[in-house]
């Protein structure tokens, strides 16, 4: 029985593990989109208020 236990805990930290580092990337891209898109939107607003000076 100590093997099938043992190769069930194995199964639950590997499918636990995966599930974990999905979670942290998907995270991660919606960060760096929502980051990306304020970067690009504060582009605009420069490129707007310099061509206001000129």
């Amino acid at each position: 029985m100590g093997a099938g236990t043992q190769a069930l805990e194995c199964f639950v930290a590997g499918v636990t593990g995966v599930f974990l580092v999905m979670a942290l990337l998907q995270l991660a891209v919606v960060f760096s989109s929502k980051l990306a898109i304020w970067i690009e939107s504060r582009g605009k607003k420069d490129d707007v208020s310099q061509a206001g000076k000129s």
